[in-house]
């Protein structure tokens, strides 16, 4: 039997971070952008139509900033490793995906941002 998969999506929420390798990186917090996608089935909060029977994407938002804002990070890999193991111990999810982009990354270059994106399950 295939279950529902169905997705609660935040995109581009913009967070100050303190990440990079290089010097000038660690003097100042740099924005980056984060998209995130919880896997999760919604029929019982959609049936309810309460937000104690689905997944409170504010509560995600926090959660990711405090992740954000806890250490450095040399790399943005290490950040969405992070962020996904703290969004599954948390919510009642099937799984994560995540998207973070640094937009200062080669801005100098006319990229508009670099990124990683990664999907972790249960």
């Amino acid at each position: 039997m295939h279950r529902a998969m169905d997705r609660i999506i935040v995109k581009n929420a913009p967070f100050l971070c303190s990440i990079g390798i290089k010097e000038e990186e660690r003097e100042q917090k740099q924005e980056i952008l984060v998209d995130i996608e919880l896997f999760t089935d919604i029929r019982r909060g959609a049936g309810t139509d309460s937000i104690e029977d689905t997944i409170d994407y504010s509560a995600v938002y926090e959660l990711i900033g405090e992740e954000v804002g806890k250490n450095h990070y040399n790399l943005i890999e290490t950040l969405a490793e992070r962020i996904a193991q703290r969004v599954l111990d948390n919510f009642k999810i099937e799984g994560v995906s995540i998207t973070i982009k640094k937009p200062s990354a080669l801005a100098h270059q006319g990229v508009r941002y670099a990124g990683v994106a990664i999907t972790r399950n249960r």
